[in-house]
């Protein structure tokens, strides 16, 4: 029992929050919607009312000649009433549908940018999780159920109202019918519930397996892999593997639905028996002249109303049920909070030291990725980070932007611990190009502009960005330069860009925060051409004549000249210094370099 007591209350919470979200997305549209579900309550009972005294006056006016004329006046009056009262909840449920329809969009807007917003301030940790995607997709998946529980409690509250009137009406012919037919729906009420906890359930525990649906539905209907799908003629073993998870998927639904709809049937039996019973004593009294042919119609459309508005309680509180376990999951997932808390109130501004101090940080427990790693720099520095991959290079770029917090040790910038400082002013210091940068489907100068909107309309520093990264002369070439959509996603005028391109407009994008003390390019030639990559090197000794940066790369011969070359292996460093002194070392770095050198070789006998 309190078990159910907690659940109403927790209901009756959901349904609150709903309604005030309901609200606060359109308040227009919920009061219009609150008064068509009000004027909705009295309309059944004005038909039935109306029926009643039409087939009364059809009877008095057939047996008594001598008054047809009355009769007729009577029956003409009421008829047309009931005409103009249901043309006017045609209207009025027109009006009804179009509020919802508009509502519905805006209350799917409302929690599509509320999600949206959510996912895009929680730390980049989350999308290491799968649970962060399950709990993403069941959000964004349930969402509607807002607007759904809101107004299906406004509905169930009108449905209640009717169900109230028409039981007194009934219970006027015989109270215990009244009581019957109410107490032959619990049943119903109980299975429901039931069965929409279940259905819930179930679901919850499926969502990884629906993410795999999904994404192999993907892989048919994305442009990323249309040329592997065509090339290795896979199409058909994706669509097989879709096909066995599905039928996995709708197997198990399909038995878990099956298993309460049986008794669902059967409770719904119970009230119609309690009918057939009401209905044949009302029957016995108009044939002993105790009610009218009329006060048959009455009361059969007062049980019919009353049987109805059983049924919808029923349904609908099943459906408040269901959707109070939907909407509490988007409720959590809003509740989400960040493990790295800003809450620095310092602010990080012109030149500045850094120093890494014993750092270790895993991903996963028990794995560290970076271990006790001592290191120092400033902002007028050149650092190279060199290893081999997953040896924790790009993760020091990460805890150094606080995408992650260490795991044990600290990071002090100017001496003070970096959580000190606000994450703003932390990532506003560094123009950044990460190795999986972004490619962005908008207009060039919107893709280059994107790393520093306050200065989106300086033309000057788009084209120099531009320049500086090599992508000018393409860009130059499109039809509506800057203006040019960069795919085809968003326009069908859009550039399809080749690898090296898009790098060119992410390094654009980075170049054009001039405002940055340091860069940080993570693996910036990876997808340039020689020449490209020797040109863009050029330019860097330019970009970074006032400037510090952080390299990370494989090809060492693009890093010589940084003043301190970190060498990381096994999230340890075990080298670091510049190149001359690293080669006299003879260690790590001095093998890897050589062991570059020697591709670039030229050898004199080539086999024929």
């Amino acid at each position: 029992m309190k078990k159910r007591v907690a659940h109403f209350w927790e209901l009756i919470r959901v349904i609150a929050n709903c309604i005030q979200m309901s609200f606060q997305s359109s308040h227009k549209y919920f009061i219009l919607r609150v008064a068509f579900a009000c004027i909705g309550i009295a309309a059944p009972f004005l038909s039935i009312y109306l029926s009643r005294e039409i087939v009364n006056a059809l009877v008095a006016g057939f047996s008594q000649k001598e008054m047809a004329s009355y009769y007729f006046s009577q029956f003409l009056f009421f008829a047309i009433f009931l005409i103009l009262s249901e043309v006017l909840q045609r209207i009025c449920d027109s009006l009804s549908e179009y509020c919802e329809r508009m509502h519905r969009d805006i209350i799917m807007n409302y929690t599509r940018n509320e999600i949206s917003k959510k996912a895009a301030a929680l730390d980049l940790s989350y999308f290491d999780s799968v649970e962060f995607y399950n709990e993403l997709q069941d959000a964004t998946q349930n969402s509607y159920q807002i607007n759904e529980t809101a107004f299906r409690a406004i509905q169930l509250l009108r449905f209640l109202i009717q169900l109230v009137i028409a039981l007194v009406c009934v219970m006027q012919f015989h109270m215990l019918y009244g009581l019957l037919l109410l107490l032959s729906g619990i049943p119903g009420v109980l299975f429901n519930q039931a069965m929409f906890e279940k259905l819930y359930s179930w679901q919850r525990s499926t969502l990884g397996l629906e993410r795999k649906i999904t994404y192999l539905v993907s892989l048919l209907t994305q442009r990323i892999f249309a040329k592997d799908v065509r090339q290795y003629g896979i199409g058909e073993h994706i669509t097989d593997q879709y096909n066995r998870l599905w039928k996995d998927w709708f197997g198990e639904k399909k038995k878990v639905s099956a298993t309460y709809i049986k008794r669902v049937a059967f409770a719904s039996i119970l009230p119609q028996i309690v009918t057939l019973a009401a209905i044949l004593q009302i029957g016995q009294q108009i044939f002993f002249g105790s009610y009218t042919v009329g006060d048959y119609s009455y009361y059969y459309g007062l049980i019919t109303q009353l049987l109805s508005s059983i049924y919808l309680v029923i349904s609908y509180y099943g459906f408040l049920s269901d959707g109070k376990i939907r909407v509490l999951n988007y409720m959590k997932f809003q509740k989400w909070e960040n493990r790295i808390k800003d809450e620095g109130e310092l602010t990080l501004s012109g030149d500045f030291h850094v120093e890494f101090k014993d750092v270790t940080f895993s991903y996963l427990p028990g794995q560290p990725v970076l271990k006790k790693i001592q290191l120092a720099f400033s902002s007028k520095d050149r650092i190279a980070f060199v290893g081999i991959n997953g040896s924790g290079k790009s993760t020091m770029i990460k805890l150094l932007l606080r995408l992650y917090d260490p795991d044990e040790g600290s990071i002090l910038i100017n001496g003070i611990d970096i959580k000190k400082y606000s994450i703003r002013s932390i990532r506003d210091s560094f123009g950044v190009l990460f190795q999986d940068y972004c490619n962005y489907a908008f207009r060039v100068k919107d893709s280059v502009t994107l790393s520093n909107l306050p200065r989106e309309s300086d033309m000057d520093q788009i084209h120099k960005a531009l320049e500086q990264s090599g992508a000018a002369p393409f860009v130059n070439q499109f039809k509506n330069g800057l203006d040019t959509y960069l795919t085809r996603q968003y326009e069908e005028s859009g550039e399809e860009l080749s690898g090296g391109q898009w790098q060119k407009i992410a390094l654009a994008r980075t170049f054009f925060k001039t405002d940055s003390k340091m860069m940080i390019l993570d693996e910036p030639s990876a997808a340039l051409d020689p020449q490209s990559e020797h040109d863009l090197f050029e330019r860097f000794r330019e970009l970074y004549r006032d400037k510090g940066a952080i390299f990370v790369s494989h090809r060492l011969s693009n890093i010589m000249a940084a003043d301190n070359i970190v060498v990381i292996e096994n999230g340890e460093i075990i080298e670091q210094g510049d190149h001359e002194q690293l080669m006299d070392a003879n260690g790590r770095y001095a093998y890897l370099f050589r062991l570059q050198a020697k591709n670039y070789e030229v050898k004199k006998d080539r086999s024929r």
